[in-house]
């Protein structure tokens, strides 16, 4: 009999992570040049969009661990600087301070599935690929963005 051929492994598990984030990728353009407040969730970082319209946002940027916020020729702070006691948790939280008001000028998303967002005055939050993401028995994303209807 003929046999039919599998993709590679690896090559469904590209495919199938790159269509997960189809609808964040759509999301994230409509925000390019719109400001954003940030809070945090232990090591969790919610960007929220439309505050000026409703305190809670319209739209947000869900990022969980691992991440990196950078500048061109530094590293700021990351995901794995946090700490739940009182005076580190809040040096970890001042030092993303510049994600308090600021707008949101740009992004990639790379084939290794890394995505880097561009703020004004010259920072990026950079979120490496997280290999957790996704697989049929514990299926879960590592960064996501909702738009509130």
């Amino acid at each position: 009999g003929t046999r039919k051929k599998r993709a590679p492994q690896g090559r469904a598990l590209t495919v199938q992570i790159l269509m997960s984030h189809v609808r964040d990728l759509e999301l994230i353009k409509e925000l390019i040049g719109q400001s954003c407040e940030r809070t945090l969730a232990c090591n969790s970082i919610k960007l929220r969009f439309g505050c000026e319209n409703n305190p809670k946002g319209e739209s947000y940027i869900w990022i969980d661990a691992p991440w990196e916020l950078q500048t061109e020729t530094e590293l700021v702070t990351e995901s794995l600087d946090y700490t739940e006691e009182g005076s580190g948790f809040q040096n970890w939280s001042n030092k993303l301070d510049p994600l308090n008001e600021i707008v949101f000028v740009g992004f990639s998303f790379t084939e290794k599935k890394e995505l880097q967002l561009e703020f004004e005055g010259g920072y990026y939050l950079y979120v490496p690929y997280c290999p957790n993401e996704p697989d049929n028995d514990d299926w879960y994303e590592h960064w996501y963005v909702q738009k509130h209807s």
